[in-house]
């Protein structure tokens, strides 16, 4: 296993090892001097004589520097069983970002939100340039989130994205390190949610004020209840015409991999609309015209899928069913639509009374 010491454009001296478990190592040693070149070889030996495999697999990806592996050999840290995320921790805090990010989420629509919420984070914290990953336990989360300035549920995306950050570069869901962390960011209470008031003639008067073309989109989004993001992701494929289902490519959440069924008298509108006639931008900007053009202009895309709820509801869907629809986790996200029924009978209720009374 002796290295080919070769001297590339800047005169230094190349690794050239196979490691078993590794592969090949086949990179710059940082250095010109073949004295230090070998004390540099050492250490790779030396990680792989105490099985720190990872830590060889991540200087093979280039995501931990020779510099770094020399520092800990330095401070005794080089045989350590902590030492892959010891080394994570003394990165760059924003180059592990652009680093992680790519691996983090399950789609590009949830990478870009992620990168949204880092770099807001970036932009507010007084950390600078040469901050490091271990630095997030200075950033004082408290006073951060009373001057966040934007809405609970966007301080909510801040902290999911810096979780999944954390878990993804040190590897462990459960690592002191992400716990502290995390202990000190608060969920912000973003209240019972949205409760859009969208009748069915308010729904038909915004269709009637899109393109023909893009009204398959809102009656798909009405009818299944799909979020947008698992909306543009349908095809062809995902339909099967002779139950009526459509097939939810989701990934929010375990159960979000369901089928939908609708009602075969609307099912017209499913194969119009699947595959999506618009990208996200359009489909978002002639919802917001529509409903401008009606007086509504507070209504967002993402309360059809709330439409479709509360139809089900008033209509008598018990919440376990709307539930079981919608491919919510939580019961309680749910019951809100029956609350909001609820509400409007004792409402009714209180109204017939009163009329009762004062007519007597």
């Amino acid at each position: 296993m002796s290295p080919h010491r070769t001297r590339g454009t800047r005169g230094h001296f190349r690794f050239d090892r196979v490691f078993a478990g590794v592969g090949r190592i086949n990179t710059s040693s940082g250095t010109s001097n073949a004295q230090e070149f070998r004390r540099r070889d050492g250490i790779l030996m030396k990680l792989f004589d105490s099985a720190q495999i990872e830590v060889l697999q991540a200087f093979q990806q280039g995501a931990i520097s020779i510099e770094q592996l020399v520092d800990a050999d330095r401070a005794g840290r080089l045989r350590t069983a902590e030492l892959l995320s010891d080394l994570a921790l003394r990165e760059n805090l924003w180059a592990a970002i652009e680093r992680t990010l790519p691996s983090m989420g399950k789609s590009g629509e949830t990478r870009r939100r992620y990168y949204t919420s880092l770099k807001k984070l970036r932009e507010r914290t007084r950390l600078g340039a040469d901050a490091k990953v271990s630095d997030l336990t200075r950033v004082p989360w408290k006073v951060l989130s009373a001057n966040w300035g934007e809405s609970a549920a966007d301080w909510n995306h801040m902290r999911r994205a810096v979780s999944t950050f954390l878990t993804t570069l040190l590897g462990d869901v459960y690592h002191p390190f992400r716990r502290s962390v995390m202990k000190q960011i608060q969920t912000a209470d973003e209240g019972t949610g949205r409760e859009p008031d969208i009748s069915v003639k308010r729904f038909l008067e915004i269709v009637s004020h899109v393109p023909p073309h893009a009204r398959p989109c809102y009656w798909v989004l009405a009818l299944t209840g799909m979020r947008t993001g698992e909306y543009l992701r349908c095809t062809k494929a995902d339909l099967d015409s002779g139950a009526h289902t459509v097939s939810v490519p989701g990934t929010k959440t375990g159960a979000s991999r369901a089928k939908v069924e609708v009602d075969a008298q609307m099912w017209g509108w499913i194969e119009a609309g699947i595959p999506s006639p618009l990208r996200y931008g359009w489909m978002r900007r002639y919802f917001k015209r529509a409903a401008e053009k009606i007086g509504q202009k507070d209504l967002r895309l993402h309360d059809l899928r709330h439409f479709m709820a509360q139809l089900a509801s008033n209509a008598g869907a018990p919440t376990a069913l709307i539930q079981a629809a919608l491919r919510h986790r939580d019961p309680g996200m749910t019951r809100r639509y029956e609350m909001r029924k609820g509400k409007g009978e004792v409402a009714r209720l209180v109204g017939r009374a009163l009329r009762s009374e004062a007519g007597s």
